[in-house]
């Protein structure tokens, strides 16, 4: 995946027992990633985490496009690339304060 390009576009369409998904490029060029999820939601999980594991971030929550008897049929949301890719993640930062606050309440006891 190409991080170096603006906004692109991920849309999950229910086809029958699969879920296709197609990337649209901020050039209007597609391609397809394989779905391994069985359900809307699933496949909407998986693909944001691979997006964001490809140095991508949410652009904005997923928006339903067509709505089925079952359910979202089609579903799109917007990645960019990540701003800040050099620093810790709020994870990292968070163990850390966690780990200063340990250290320091291990000298206070007696």
């Amino acid at each position: 995946v190409d991080t170096s390009a603006a906004l692109i576009e991920v849309w999950l369409r229910q086809d029958d027992d699969e879920i296709i998904c197609t990337v649209v490029s901020d050039d209007e060029s597609t391609y397809e990633l394989d779905v391994d999820a069985l359900s809307m939601r699933g496949a909407q999980r998986e693909m944001t985490g691979y997006f964001i594991d490809q140095s991508y971030e949410p652009a904005d929550q997923w928006q339903v496009e067509v709505d089925g008897a079952d359910g979202p049929v089609e579903t799109v949301r917007r990645f960019r690339p990540t701003r800040f890719q050099g620093q810790a993640s709020n994870d990292d930062v968070a163990g850390d304060a966690l780990d200063a606050a340990e250290f320091t309440a291990d000298e206070l006891l007696p």
